[in-house]
């Protein structure tokens, strides 16, 4: 019968078999978490940062952006994230940060479900670069052509011969003419309409001339009666 030293490292020695089995059957699961950043948490930067990097020890999901950004002006900002193996992000500013402290924020998900987060801050001691406002050009207004005005042939002017007229008052129509005739001629007894002059004289001449032809038949029967009386 062995002896009991043997024994026991015999069952010592299946003991450290069963272990080295099991441990290769179920292999130790990794634990996500954050690795490092660039800069790192509590550091201070002499020049203008355009990009700030984050790492993580696994592979992860970004949790909406993922990250937020705390500039030294007060400002939250959400940058573009960049990455190839989703465990090292690049996040890039334009205008890079400085003039003061900075806080970054992270959001995400591990592979097995987790969220993760976490922040860490820095500063930036070099000052904000002042804004260079270009310059703009003149703006140039185009020469535009002159706007020719086809020539008119100036009105023909009408030169009035003759005396300048009178500024004498204007004609009366011929009703005031003959109101004027009537008013003259008021007081003269007229066998005849107004304006029978003309034959009114033509009548006055012939009862003239009847009336002279009547006084030498009247003579000449006098004459003649008379002689007829004589011896």
């Amino acid at each position: 019968m062995p002896s009991s030293p043997a024994v026991l490292a015999r069952l010592f020695g299946v003991a450290v078999a069963l272990l080295a089995t099991v441990a290769v059957a179920h292999p130790a699961q990794a634990h996500t978490g954050f690795d490092y950043s660039v800069p790192t948490d509590g550091a201070t930067v002499g020049t203008p940062l355009t990009e700030v990097t984050v790492a993580f020890t696994l592979p992860v999901t970004l949790i909406g952006s993922g990250f937020e950004v705390f500039d030294p002006q007060g400002n939250v900002l959400q940058p573009f994230a960049v990455t190839d193996d989703d465990t090292i992000f690049r996040l890039q500013f334009d205008p890079p940060l400085a003039g003061g402290a900075v806080g970054v924020r992270y959001t995400v998900t591990a592979e097995d479900g987790h969220s993760l987060s976490g922040s860490f801050s820095f500063t930036v001691s070099a000052p904000l670069p002042a804004v260079t406002v270009p310059a703009t050009d003149p703006v140039t207004v185009p020469a535009t052509d002159p706007v020719t005005v086809p020539a008119t042939d100036p009105a023909p002017v009408t030169t009035l011969s003759g005396t300048a007229p009178s500024l004498a008052p204007p004609a009366t129509s011929a009703a005031s003419s003959e109101i004027a005739e009537l008013v003259v001629g008021a007081g003269t007894p007229s066998s005849g309409p107004a304006g029978d002059t003309g034959d009114q004289s033509n009548s006055g001449l012939v009862i003239g001339l009847a009336a002279g032809v009547a006084a030498l038949a009247a003579l000449f029967l006098a004459v003649r009666a008379r002689t007829a009386r004589l011896p």
